[in-house]
């Protein structure tokens, strides 16, 4: 389009944007989580890790996802998708980019999306899967993780 505009078609509806982010220009990142809240660089999330569950709406942003897991004792870290990769869910070992797809997560997070990771695994895709390795039928040592998302500016 002129004038450097882009239009995507995202859940069924035209959108028109001046400067689009093309796939191709999706930085890689991956970012060591602490206790507490943690902005991940160059993307409107945070990711909460701690013991207790998480406000659902704070200053930070809009409680985007959520989920329990079994604190491993392992560090955790974030990372945006890459291709291939898989998370094993209900016995299944699933490729990430159809989760998504079939999980229907917003088209525009997809390639930015935290996903946590241990030992060099994916072990939660927010909107999606905890991964078999890491769900937690009991209440004691576990970890909340909650996802935020806060709206761009205008």
């Amino acid at each position: 389009l002129p004038n450097k505009k882009r239009a995507e078609k995202i859940d069924g509806y035209l959108h028109f944007c001046d400067d689009c982010r093309d796939k191709s220009e999706t930085e890689k990142y991956s970012q060591k989580l602490d206790f507490g809240l943690n902005p991940i660089k160059n993307t409107p999330f945070s990711v909460f890790i701690g013991r207790s569950v998480p406000n659902v709406n704070t200053e930070n942003g809009t409680l985007y996802a959520k989920a329990v897991i079994k604190d491993t004792g392992t560090p955790l870290y974030a990372k945006n998708r890459s291709s291939g990769e898989h998370i094993t869910d209900g016995g299944v070992n699933k490729k990430i980019k159809k989760l998504m797809c079939d999980k229907k997560v917003p088209l525009q997070d997809r390639d930015i999306l935290p996903i946590i990771c241990a030992d060099g695994q994916a072990i939660y895709v927010p909107l999606c899967a905890v991964s078999d390795s890491v769900k937690s039928k009991a209440q004691a040592d576990t970890l909340h993780i909650a996802i935020y998302k806060t709206k761009p500016e205008d």
